[in-house]
């Protein structure tokens, strides 16, 4: 494979990146934060970026479109505030079964998971979905990012870089 047929498949890979939190609740803005970070970098134009801030129902609906989604969120990784981790979904695992039932949940209830389950059940789901997590230390209202996890926005956006041009390319 030439270095021409690495970018057609690099331009035909279809990427949506995530931002998932609340901007009102401290570090669980971090997804949203990551979001407005990436907006200043230079995107190849087969990677489109959305803050959806509290995972809804819409978003369920909106990922048929990519071949991959990576979602950015605050979550708990069981390692120091800040800590970054990749989480790739099994999406072969994901039972869309269980998303059928969702007479209990309220349109702002829905988690991320039942989000991803709602996606597979209407077939809108992706064949790559990743989940980038970083460990929040404050989740208090109204506060802002805390240094630490303020600071792992870089990091944040490497890993997310790195991910895209590594599946892109088939490697």
């Amino acid at each position: 494979m030439d270095m021409s047929d690495c970018e057609s498949r690099y331009s035909d890979t279809r990427v949506l990146i995530v931002g998932i939190g609340n901007l009102l609740m401290g570090d669980d803005g971090f997804g949203p934060e990551v979001i407005m970070a990436l907006e200043k970098e230079s995107l190849k134009e087969n990677i489109e970026l959305r803050d959806m801030g509290i995972a809804g129902i819409t978003t369920a609906t909106e990922l048929e479109d990519y071949d991959i989604v990576i979602f950015v969120d605050a979550m708990n990784v069981d390692e120091e505030p800040g800590s970054l981790r990749m989480i790739k979904i099994d999406v072969e695992e994901i039972s869309p079964e269980e998303a059928l039932n969702l007479s209990r949940f309220s349109i702002h209830e829905l988690s991320l998971e039942t989000v991803l389950k709602l996606s597979k059940a209407i077939g809108t789901l992706p064949e790559e979905v990743y989940i980038l997590g970083c460990q929040p230390e404050n989740l208090d209202v109204g506060h802002d990012l805390t240094p630490k996890v303020r600071n792992a926005i870089p990091k944040a956006i490497r890993e997310i870089q790195n991910l895209v041009e590594k599946r892109a390319y088939g490697l």
